[in-house]
């Protein structure tokens, strides 16, 4: 899964039977897709797996266009910053902590980190945070637990509803802000209302209710344009038909 650690917004998740290198792409596929509308530089905590760093690098690339024929450059986003939190355990407790940065200077990520979380250094403890709160929610996805779910589609429509209403019922408590009375009450904010989103605090009734607009229609493109020079009107398929006698003349009442 994957977090937004500024507004604490669940950007999504991804399941699989196995943690292989297609399911890290998949989830950083998800959170190039929300980060394409962001500006500034975009700092991944990640733990000690090593495909997220490949992963990454791999999803956060364009192609460069060209006109001469051949394969197009792959050009890598700019302002990417990879850290990378490594624990160490023995007897089943952490004795060590590693932090490495892949991309990036020391200096761009603490100062990422300082505009995002105020203070603090490296680490993964927000997306521990949420996968606590949905394992909590949802017993299917506890790592030792009687409660499986025999369908994927089944836990990934529970992780969804989960993390709906994480988003947009759910006020958090370190999203709030000052009133306007001395500062003694609060405005309570969830974080789809932090990230601009939405301005209230949605019930359970409304989120399920609600109805997601379909897409914009469009025609499919065909290969065929009067432009090309090989551009051939579509002949009919199948055996022709026939017209009747009052197109073709010569009926019993013709008198023309």
């Amino acid at each position: 899964m994957a977090i937004k650690v500024q507004t604490r917004l669940w950007l999504g998740g991804e399941i699989s039977a196995s943690r292989d290198s297609e399911l890290i792409e998949n989830l950083i596929t998800r959170v190039k897709r929300c980060a394409s509308a962001l500006g500034g530089a975009i700092l991944f905590c990640v733990d000690g797996l090593p495909s997220y760093p490949k992963a990454i690098w791999k999803v956060f690339r364009e192609k460069e266009p060209r006109d001469e024929p051949g394969r197009c450059r792959m050009i890598e986003w700019r302002n990417i910053l990879i850290a990378q939190v490594i624990k160490q355990y023995e007897n089943n407790r952490v004795i060590s902590v590693k932090r490495e940065i892949y991309q990036g200077t020391q200096e761009t990520v603490a100062e990422v980190i300082k505009q995002t979380q105020g203070k603090g250094d490296i680490n993964t403890a927000f997306i521990e945070r949420i996968n606590g709160t949905f394992r909590s929610c949802l017993h299917s996805l506890a790592r030792r637990t009687r409660s499986l779910a025999q369908q994927s589609k089944t836990l990934q429509s529970g992780m969804y509803l989960v993390g709906c209403v994480y988003n947009f019922c759910t006020e958090h408590k370190s999203l709030r802000l000052p009133g306007l009375t001395g500062g003694h009450k609060w405005l309570e904010r969830t974080p789809a209302m932090a990230s601009g989103i939405t301005d209230h605090c949605w019930t359970v009734d409304e989120l399920l209710s609600y109805k997601v607009p379909p897409p914009r229609w469009e025609p499919k493109k065909s290969l065929r344009h009067p432009r090309h020079p090989w551009w051939e009107p579509k002949k009919p398929r199948g055996r022709p038909r026939k017209a009747p006698k009052s197109e073709i003349g010569g009926g019993a009442n013709d008198h023309g």
